[in-house]
Parts: structure tokens; sequence; C-alpha cells
């Protein structure tokens, strides 16, 4: 395959996914709102309806204020400020590659 139809099959290839993510999440409403929690049998397969907690980083902020309870957190860069303080010639050395991003428009 030469460029163009290269970038051509990615765009039909993506349009194809959001349409499949679209599908989805549409039967996954349909069957969070049929079926509660718990083991449901599909015939060959079974529907699995769990839990999915995470602690709340703004609920334990607001009960147990970094004042009174250090020892619940930790220090972290603050990426923002190192980007505002340091010399741009020092700042490139700080980043890392990571893989090639691609876009088509």
């Amino acid at each position: 395959m030469g460029f163009k139809e290269d970038v051509a099959r990615r765009v039909a290839l993506l349009e194809q996914r959001n349409n499949i993510e679209d599908e989805i999440a549409l039967i996954d409403s349909r069957l969070l709102e049929e079926h509660s929690y718990g083991t449901h049998d599909a015939g060959d397969w079974s529907l699995i309806v769990s839990h999915n907690r995470r602690l709340n980083p703004e609920a334990i902020q607001a009960r147990y204020p970094v004042a009174q309870f250090p020892h619940l957190y930790k220090p972290a860069v603050n990426t923002e400020a190192v980007k505002k303080h340091i010399a741009p010639v020092e700042l490139d050395e700080l980043y890392s590659e990571g893989k090639p991003r691609l876009v088509v428009k």
C-alpha cells in the first residue's frame, strides 16, 4: 500500500472503531439497566456486574487535610512549576521522548 492508501485505511479503521465503541457503550448501558451486581448466565457466556470502587482524592483531602495528616500524603513534582522556573536549555534535558504520535486531519 502507498502513503495515501495507508492514511485512508487508517481513517476508515478509526471510524469503524468509533462506531464499535459507541455500540458497545449502548449495549453496556442496556445491560447495566437490566442487571444488578452479581453473575448472570448468558448461555455460553457469563455477565459479571461488579463494583468499580476507587478512593476519591478530593474526599480524602476534605476529611484529612495535609496539615493535620501529613503522613497520608507524598510530595510530587509540579511539572508546570518546573516549566516556569527552569531555563529552557536545562529543561530540554529533562524530557524523555515517547513513541511518536500520529494525527490525521
